[in-house]
């Protein structure tokens, strides 16, 4: 069924070139509408020949190919050909208008270019004699695919049998255009995959066809409104994109937490419920509940000898030495002796101990156990609980307090246990939450759950960073001294671990030195420890920190780093408020230095994006880059080099058009002196036509005198408009050379 309408200009393309360059893929796209996928672009070549009759079964593919060019409509018929050269072609050429030999932007496709597309020129300049040519370079998106790390996983993902693409291989706009200039015909370039320069190369093919009727048939003037075809702006490459920091999640705060729940390292307090003793920590406690803070805090002075006053908490020799699974055990402890360290433990203390009776209702006395056999004395608090509070329930409170989640109890009598002890110890939102089962509103917990953890690391900062309290352990560090708290230390850092509760003499010590730290940088490290993040950081101030997170081998500290920096330089690069090219080059080093990839990474990216400007304005700070960065920044530019000489090109034609229209316009609105003027066969930009529809012929002479009659003038312009339109419209010189000579007056 044909859909045609007479009212149409009729343009046949004949697509011509050799096996594997992306004929058939061009003409898809644009009679198809269809993007090539990456699997398509990169697998093995297919050979495919796209049948003409879709024009007559698909109504679709109709439909694209009527187009207006310049206000004609017009319908563009594409027609593909054999790769193969053997094979006879000569039968699509007929009634062509335009002829498109394509070839891919890739090198090796340059030395067999030039051969294959003389012969079609030779076939097609016999075929249609005087229809425009063009030469297509198809695959550009080649020119920035073949670092990209998406079609190289691609490639590798399929196996060795796909040839990835290198850099040796991509075609250059210039290498394009000396081959379009030895066949004589304009250069355009296309990609099916980005789709670039597809529809506008075949809108200037129909506007070349309507141009060529248009001097060549009769009865044309409804084309005088055709200009001529554009040339074709430079395609830029997509500026590279510096990827987000991922953050590991195999160091959480609350996975460390339960680790310390479950395994009590390092108890400074030990509760008695109906006789079952239940270590725990204190600096977690009071920062989870203020009765808990509230009792902790309780003036003991009356009741101590003044020796003791000012001492410390000794702490409880339980120790853990689980390490992360990502990270290797450094230290292996004696078991054996460890669970007799521990069973002694909970056993006894010291010979001496103080009571003091507590006026609450959960609590009936806190007792301080302290020794004297050690030079430094050390306290150890022993609360007995109330009757009402049994073990069991207890224990549970506690796993809410370290962990903010309970499991609903397994009977009411359970529940309502549960919630009476949460009454006593005025833990609010453990009320809240049996409160919702009760109500069966479970789905509550979570925002609930949420809240509580927020408000348990805001008041780790508060106690242990800001008021340093219940502290058992100090670093002596370059500037100053910190204090910490050895259990948490060593649930959230192996290194801690391996050092704190091995068999070095730091598990005994109370000062431990920490050199090539300072202050500043510890308490940064203190608070991510506390609060599993840190604080916004400057530019430059985080290297330190960065250089202690690799030494302690923190992967999940050093990414929050990295994610801190990036934001602030990503904001300042984003509402262009400063130069940050100086801090970048100043962070990109230490960054490789200390594992800190993804930073590396990110500065890499934005410096080649800042390329240009560091090489015009801060040379010094480029030259101090290693080589390995400055040959990365030199192959990933952006712009690219290629880019910048092609948009050099076209503005130099935009000028060279420009001064010709000046020209013709001054010619054509003179007093009418003859000369003897061809009209130029390079392109011209979107501007409106310059000539008539018989610009390519010249106005003959009138002779007044005899010996004027036989002069140069009046004797060749007969010649000229007596030319082949093959011949007068050349579009390169040698081109015409070569056909003057062949051609007979």
């Amino acid at each position: 069924m044909d859909y045609e309408e007479a009212h149409h200009e009729l343009v046949k393309c004949v697509v011509v070139g050799d096996t594997a360059v992306g004929k058939t893929r061009l003409i898809c796209a644009r009679a198809c509408d269809t993007r090539v996928t990456l699997e398509q672009l990169i697998v093995p070549h297919v050979p495919t020949v796209w049948a003409i009759d879709q024009y007559r079964i698909q109504r679709q593919v109709l439909e694209r190919s009527f187009q207006t060019v310049d206000g004609i409509s017009c319908s563009l018929r594409l027609w593909d050909t054999f790769g193969d050269h053997d094979k006879d072609r000569r039968f699509a050429y007929g009634n062509s208008d335009v002829c498109s030999f394509v070839s891919p932007s890739q090198i090796p496709a340059v030395a067999t270019a030039t051969l294959s597309n003389r012969a079609c020129t030779r076939d097609s300049g016999a075929s249609v004699p005087h229809g425009p040519s063009y030469l297509v370079g198809c695959k550009s998106g080649l020119r920035h695919m073949w670092k990209d790390e998406q079609p190289t996983a691609f490639t590798h993902k399929r196996g060795p049998l796909i040839r990835r693409v290198r850099e040796a291989d991509i075609l250059l706009p210039e290498q394009g255009r000396l081959v379009a200039n030895e066949i004589g015909a304009p250069y355009y370039e296309t990609s099916a995959y980005t789709m670039f320069g597809v529809h506008t190369l075949f809108e200037n093919i129909v506007r070349a066809a309507l141009c060529s009727q248009r001097r060549h048939g009769f009865l044309m003037s409804h084309l005088k409104r055709v200009q001529n075809p554009w040339i074709q702006v430079p395609f830029c490459p997509p500026k590279p994109e510096a990827k987000t920091v991922v953050i590991p999640k195999d160091s959480l705060l609350t996975d460390d937490l339960r680790m310390l729940y479950e395994h009590k390292p390092y108890c400074d307090v030990l509760f008695l419920a109906q006789g079952t003793p239940i270590p725990a920590h204190r600096f977690l406690l009071a920062a989870s509940c203020q009765t808990f803070y509230d009792l902790f805090t309780i003036d003991l002075s009356d009741v101590l000898p003044e020796a003791f006053v000012q001492t410390c908490a000794r702490p409880s020799p339980i120790v853990c030495h689980k390490f992360n699974s990502d990270k290797e055990q450094l230290i292996e402890s004696d078991s054996s002796s460890q669970t007799e360290s521990d069973a002694s433990s909970t056993q006894g203390f010291s010979a001496l101990a103080v009571r003091k009776i507590v006026n609450h209702p959960a609590f009936e006395e806190i007792e301080v156990r302290y020794s004297v056999d050690v030079p430094i004395a050390n306290l150890h608090l022993v609360i007995t609980l109330n009757d009402v509070l049994s073990a069991e329930i207890f224990s549970m409170c506690l796993a809410y307090l370290y962990l903010g989640d309970v499991r609903k109890p397994a009977s009411a009598h359970t529940m309502s246990r549960l919630e009476k002890a949460a009454y006593l110890l005025n833990i609010t939102e453990l009320s809240s939450s049996i409160e919702n089962m009760h109500n069966r509103e479970e789905f509550l917990n979570l925002s609930i759950k949420t809240r509580f953890l927020e408000k348990q690391k805001e008041q780790l900062r508060q106690l242990c960073l800001v008021e340093n309290h219940f502290s058992d352990i100090t670093f002596q560090l370059d500037d100053g001294t910190c204090c910490a708290h050895r259990a948490l230390l060593m649930v959230r850092c192996d290194m801690m671990d391996a050092m704190l509760g091995g068999t070095f003499k730091e598990r005994q010590e109370k000062l431990i030195p920490l050199p090539g730290v300072d202050l500043a940088c510890f308490r940064a490290f203190l608070e991510y420890i506390y609060t599993d993040s840190i604080s916004s950081v400057g530019v430059l101030e985080p290297v330190e920190l960065m250089a202690l997170a690799n030494r302690l081998c923190l992967p999940h500290l050093l990414a929050l780093i990295e994610q801190a920096v990036t934001r602030e330089l990503g904001a300042a690069i984003l509402g262009d408020e400063r130069d940050v090219t100086e801090d970048l080059v100043t962070l990109l080093e230490p960054a490789q230095l200390h594992n800190a990839k993804q930073l590396a990474r990110w500065c890499l990216v934005q410096l080649s994006i800042k390329y240009n400007e560091l090489t015009r304005y801060n040379k010094k700070a480029l030259h101090s880059l290693r080589p390995g960065n400055l040959a990365y920044l030199n192959l990933n530019r952006w712009p690219p080099v290629w880019y910048l000489n092609e948009v050099e090109h076209y503005q130099k034609c935009m000028r060279d058009n420009a001064a010709l229209k000046l020209k013709l316009s001054k010619h054509r609105s003179g007093s009418g002196c003859l000369c003897f003027h061809k009209g130029d066969t390079n392109l011209t930009p979107m501007t409106a036509r310059t000539r008539s529809a018989l610009s390519k012929k010249l106005r003959q002479f009138s002779i007044r005198t005899g010996s004027f009659k036989f002069s140069f003038f009046p004797r060749t312009v007969p010649v000229w408009n007596s030319l082949p339109a093959l011949v007068a419209e050349a579009p390169s010189l040698v081109f015409f050379k070569g056909e003057l000579s062949r051609h007979s007056f």
